[in-house]
């Protein structure tokens, strides 16, 4: 048993419908701004060539 709304079960009702679309921007879903990398994978870049040995990397 559902309750009705002018004839119209709840779930289904414009108004009902309209205020949960809308409520979905209280609390907007949110987006990484940096894409995120590793770390590990960081250092092991710079651990080699080019960047060691310090000495002859290129400035």
């Amino acid at each position: 048993f559902h309750t009705l709304i002018n004839e119209v079960s709840v779930g289904k009702h414009p108004l009902v419908a309209r205020f949960f679309h809308e409520a979905k921007w209280l609390r907007p879903p949110t987006r990484a701004t940096v894409p995120l990398w590793d770390l590990a994978i960081v250092l092991e870049g710079l651990v080699g060539t080019p960047f060691e040995p310090l000495e002859s990397a290129p400035v």
